[in-house]
């Protein structure tokens, strides 16, 4: 579940443009992570912005634990 969205806007798109995504896992915890995104028109940086995302049950909406092989992938990516 998206806990948080923060977006700092610097540049507009048009529809025709090709933007480019970047994205990098800045912590990860046992219930939770963040990570910071960029959105790029060639050199430009148009949009940034950061995501904290909770991992909760499916039958109870309470906070659990992200799963163990999942937890271990995102661990790997934070930097």
């Amino acid at each position: 579940m998206v806990r948080s969205v923060d977006l700092l806007y610097h540049l507009p798109a048009a529809l025709d443009d090709e933007i480019r995504v970047t994205a990098r896992f800045d912590r990860v915890a046992r219930v939770s992570f963040d990570m910071s995104q960029q959105l790029f028109r060639g050199d430009e940086l148009l949009v940034e912005g950061s995501v904290k995302v909770a991992c909760v049950n499916v039958s109870n909406k309470r906070p659990c634990g992200i799963p163990k092989s999942m937890y271990e992938t995102l661990k790997s990516h934070v930097g």
